[in-house]
C-alpha cells in the first residue's frame, strides 16, 4: 500500500496572469497563508507549478486549515488532497481512501496532467480509474450532474488526488496593492465597499465618524464590530474614530439646511484624506449611504434644521440635485497639465476642428437623409429660370 500524505492544496487563477511580478503576488500570498494559519499549529508553505501547498504532517485538524484558508484573498479554490507517487495503483488508493465512507449515486473522475510525456492520456486516466469507482462502489458514470468529482493531478513527481473542492474569495492577496482609507459607517454598503478593495489587494485602514457626546456610543459598537469581523480577512486592522459633533454643530448653526449633507461630507472627506496621508495610505475609499456618509447625525442642538436635512419634500429633492451636479463637475470639470496635446501654452484647452468626411461617411450621410424622408414626397429641383428672385435691379427694368 503506498504511503498517502495530506496537504491542503491551493489554486490561484488570477495571480497567474502576471508576468514580470508574479514572485511578488505570490509572496504576499504565501505569507498571507502563514499569517491565517498561525495558531493551527506549524504548517510548511511550498509553491509549486501553478499551486501552493500546506503540508500536514500529523496535523489533527486539517478541515479547520481548510477553512481558514478560505478566507485569504488570492486564493481561487482550496481543498484537503492526497499525495502519492504518480503511479496508477497509488492513485487507485488514493482514490479509495477519498470515497471511503461515502454514499453517492453517480461520480465523475477529472484527471489533468502538468507534463504531456506521461504515458497515459487524461482520457484513459479518467477511464482506467472511473472503472476502478465502478467496481469499488457500483455508482454510475455521470459527467454533466455527477453527485461526487473526483480530481487527479498529476506532476512529475508526484500526484495529488481530492473529492471536495470549496471555492476561495478569489483576487488579489492583501498587502499587494498598497494601504487606502475607507470611511466606515454603521450601513452595509461601506464595509462591503472595504471587503471588495480587501479582495483587489488593499490594506484597509478605517475611518468612522461619531457625535459623541451628543448621540449615544451605539454607533462606535458597531463600527468596532465591523472591523472585527472584516480583519478575518486582512489579519489586522486600524480604527480611527473621529468625534464630529462639535463640527455638525457649527454647520448647523451657519449652513443652510439644504446643503448641510453636501458640507458634512465634504468635511469628512477632507479629514479622511489628512488621516490617510498620516497614516500612509495612497487614496481612500467613501462610501456615502443617505445621512451623509456616516453614522454621525446633526448634532441635536437645532432639531428643526435636523429634521429638515431628512424629511421629504422640496428640500430632499434640492439636496439630491445638488449632489448629482456635484458629482457630475468632479467627473467633468477637470483641468488637463499644461503641455497636453490639447492645452496650449497658457493653460487654455484648444478647440479641436473636425475632420472633414471620407467619401464613404458622405455616402452613408446621404443614403441616412434617403431613407428618412416622408414616404410620397418629392423633391423637384427648379431650373434656373423659374426659381423665385430675391433681388431685383430697378436699373435693368426697361418700360
Amino acid at each position: 500500500m503506498a504511503r498517502l500524505r495530506s496537504l491542503v492544496l491551493v489554486h490561484y487563477h488570477e495571480l497567474g496572469l502576471k508576468r514580470g511580478n508574479r514572485p511578488l503576488f505570490l509572496r504576499h500570498l504565501a505569507r498571507n497563508l502563514r499569517r491565517a494559519t498561525s495558531d493551527l499549529g506549524p504548517l510548511n508553505v511550498r509553491q509549486v507549478s501553478g499551486r501552493v501547498l500546506l503540508e500536514l504532517d500529523g496535523h489533527e485538524h486539517p478541515e479547520a486549515v481548510r477553512d481558514r484558508v478560505r478566507r485569504v484573498c488570492g486564493v481561487a479554490s482550496v481543498s484537503v488532497a492526497s499525495r502519492v507517487a504518480s503511479t496508477v495503483d497509488a492513485m487507485k488508493a488514493a482514490i479509495e481512501r477519498q470515497i471511503e465512507g461515502r454514499a453517492f449515486a453517480s461520480f465523475r473522475i477529472s484527471a489533468r496532467r502538468a507534463f504531456k510525456t506521461y504515458p497515459m492520456t487524461s482520457v484513459e486516466l479518467n477511464r482506467e480509474l472511473g472503472r476502478f469507482v465502478v467496481e469499488r462502489t457500483g455508482a454510475r458514470v455521470d459527467l454533466h450532474h455527477g453527485e461526487l468529482e473526483i480530481h487527479v493531478e498529476v506532476m512529475p513527481a508526484e500526484t495529488f488526488v481530492y473529492a471536495d473542492r470549496m471555492e476561495g474569495p478569489g483576487g488579489l492577496p492583501v498587502g499587494a496593492s498598497g494601504t487606502v482609507a475607507a470611511l466606515l459607517s454603521g450601513g452595509i454598503d461601506s464595509p462591503v465597499a472595504a471587503w471588495r478593495m480587501m479582495k483587489r489587494g488593499c490594506r484597509v485602514l478605517f475611518v468612522h465618524f461619531h457625535s459623541v457626546p451628543y448621540l449615544p456610543a451605539t454607533s462606535q459598537a458597531k463600527a468596532r464590530a465591523l472591523v472585527e469581523r472584516l480583519t478575518q480577512w486582512q489579519y489586522d486592522s486600524q480604527l480611527l474614530l473621529v468625534p464630529f459633533g462639535e463640527i455638525q454643530r457649527e454647520v448647523v448653526l451657519t449652513v443652510p439646511p439644504p446643503t448641510r449633507v453636501i458640507v458634512y461630507r465634504r468635511l469628512m472627506v477632507r479629514i479622511a484624506e489628512a488621516l490617510a496621508r498620516r497614516h500612509g495610505a495612497a487614496a481612500f475609499e467613501h462610501c456615502p449611504d443617505r445621512r451623509g456618509g456616516g453614522d454621525a447625525h446633526p448634532a441635536p442642538t437645532h432639531r428643526d434644521g435636523q429634521a429638515r436635512d431628512h424629511r421629504g419634500g422640496a428640500a430632499a429633492r434640492h439636496v439630491r440635485d445638488l449632489d448629482r451636479a456635484r458629482r457630475r463637475l468632479l467627473h467633468t470639470v477637470r483641468a488637463q497639465a499644461p503641455g497636453h496635446a490639447n492645452v496650449g501654452a497658457r493653460g487654455r484647452r484648444r478647440r479641436i476642428a473636425p475632420r472633414d468626411p471620407t467619401p464613404g461617411q458622405r455616402g452613408m450621410r446621404r443614403r441616412v437623409r434617403r431613407d428618412l424622408r416622408v414616404p410620397g414626397r418629392r423633391r423637384h429641383r427648379r431650373s434656373p429660370a423659374n426659381r423665385p428672385l430675391t433681388a431685383v435691379n430697378t436699373d435693368m427694368l426697361v418700360a
